[in-house]
């Protein structure tokens, strides 16, 4: 916008406004122009913050017949804020003109969201975003694709730390629906941009005095041996998604097995079930299987293959990729990382593996079969907490062993007495589970029982659910194999004579 200053005699303003604002985007050009006039033909200098202002590469002024004078800025820098001054002199006087030029800085995130946080459900849940921008930006922040709207339980605070803006979303009390994607929007007048996405899993710790039905509850299987829909032939490791979809490793049957929660009449293969094979098609003995869910896919160790593969969960997949070749698996498990366990059974050790990549770090056993603490004696089921822990049910030695991350030996935190059927003992461990406390939970698979570990019980266990003998009443086993919870604290047991997977739930 244009002015114009009149001059007779001593020079006047004559317009209505002598002062104004603008603004400019960080790195961008602007330009700020004045108009005068008068009888003596006026010069015009400019002042930065009443400062005569030097001209240079970055600023460059042009003064026109008719009396406009315009000051060039190029790349605008933060620090050229301020206030710019056209003074325009002549022999009668001198007459002002000021604009205020204000700095945009688009918004750009220093601080982000993880890309995933497990909490335990009743927790609080903080996700906390540092930006910077000028003007202050604003944030929205989604579920999903729904805007969030703060009540009772939802707080959203943001705080001033010289140039950082932290933004805060606080969800107490924390539940199952709570789980989804969270991001936010951050934005100013000079742009907007997205931040990382937060995948959130609400976890339901087990309390140490848990109980459970002692009667379980057929939810895939029990319709005798066979390769049916509806039956299993000596299922062995199971997965549970989050939803409560059972996924199983029907071994004898050569396929991956997934039955959705509620439906106990039929399951639906989603790997292999082309017979025993060494096809991209085709399994051979799969012993375990997890759900890698960055990706939707399946991951399977296909034992008798030597290897283990990646299947994809789209309908219309029918074959896998090999992750991982001539290795002798047994059991799999994937940190928060995305970095990948395998115990391999030949060599007695256990392995970690970076998704995509060859190269593996052994991080349990490895130095022979045998029962020392740094040695294995067929590795078989594994769990990673957290801090990357690696527990490992020690098949051969009648023992659960724990690796802390790094170390050379491992701790014997259950069995280790030989095989046997005491409360001290194991006979051949299987399937194994710790939650956030480092409560153990282990197939015991020969005691035909699943048994709990506390911290500090000198390895001495009680007997959870089973125990009562060989059989296939709703309180007994058939040498079970695999083990694991749903977030609500319910027990599910791959119960392998049986061909079928039983649920106990927690009471």
């Amino acid at each position: 916008m244009n002015h114009c200053v009149f001059f007779l005699g001593q020079p006047k303003v004559e317009t209505l406004e002598p002062v104004n604002d603008q603004s400019c985007v960080i790195g961008q050009d602007t330009q700020i122009s004045w108009k005068f006039s008068g009888i003596d033909k006026p010069r015009v200098k400019w002042l930065f913050n009443n400062k005569l202002l030097p001209t240079n590469d970055r600023f460059k002024i042009a003064d026109t017949e008719d009396g406009t004078s315009t000051l060039s800025i190029r790349q605008v820098e933060r620090a050229d804020q301020g206030i710019y001054t056209a003074m325009a002199t002549n022999s009668a006087g001198e007459a002002k003109a000021r604009t205020t030029l204000f700095i945009i800085i688009k918004p750009v995130i220093t601080v982000n969201l993880d890309g995933s946080l497990q909490i335990m459900k009743a927790k609080t849940m903080t996700l906390r975003i540092i930006a910077i921008g000028t003007p202050k930006p604003g944030i929205v922040w989604m579920k999903g694709n729904n805007k969030i709207k703060p009540i009772d339980r939802i707080h959203e605070t943001t705080q001033n730390h010289e140039d950082d803006y932290i933004y805060t979303l606080e969800i107490v009390n924390l539940q199952p629906e709570d789980e989804g994607e969270y991001s936010a929007t951050i934005s100013n007048i000079g742009g907007s941009l997205q931040s990382n996405k937060c995948k959130i899993t609400v976890s339901s710790n087990i309390p140490a005095n848990a109980k459970w039905a002692q009667s379980g509850m057929t939810i895939a299987g029990g319709n005798g041996y066979g390769g049916a829909t509806n039956q299993l032939s000596g299922p062995w490791g199971l997965f549970i998604d989050d939803d409560q979809t059972v996924i199983i490793a029907d071994h004898v049957n050569h396929r991956i097995m997934q039955w959705k929660n509620g439906d106990t009449t039929n399951g639906q293969v989603v790997a292999g079930g082309k017979g025993q094979g060494n096809g991209l098609n085709q399994l051979h003995i799969p012993t375990d299987v997890l759900i890698d869910k960055e990706t939707d896919s399946l991951i399977i160790c296909d034992r008798e293959n030597r290897r283990v593969v990646r299947w994809s969960r789209r309908s219309d997949t029918t074959q896998g990729e090999i992750l991982i070749e001539n290795i002798q698996c047994w059991g799999l498990a994937m940190d928060e990382q995305r970095n990948l366990y395998v115990s391999e059974m030949e060599k007695h050790a256990v392995r970690r593996y970076q998704l995509g990549e060859k190269n593996d770090t052994l991080v349990a056993g490895g130095n022979g079969i045998g029962d020392g603490l740094n040695q294995l004696n067929f590795p078989a089921y594994l769990f990673v907490d957290r801090q990357q822990n690696v527990y490992v049910s020690d098949n051969g030695n009648h023992r659960v062993m724990k690796w802390n991350k790094g170390a050379k030996e491992g701790i014997v935190i259950a069995g280790g007495q030989r095989a046997g059927s005491a409360l001290t003992q194991l006979y051949y461990p299987n399937g194994i589970f710790v939650d956030t406390l480092g409560t153990l939970y282990v197939v015991d698979s020969l005691n035909n029982r699943v048994m709990r570990c506390t911290q500090g019980d000198k390895k001495q266990a009680t007997i959870i659910v089973g125990g009562n003998g060989e059989g296939e009443g709703a309180n007994q086993f058939n040498v079970p194999r695999g083990l694991t919870f749903d977030r609500h604290g319910n027990l599910y047991v791959a119960d392998m004579g049986n061909n079928r997977v039983q649920q106990f739930s927690v009471e």
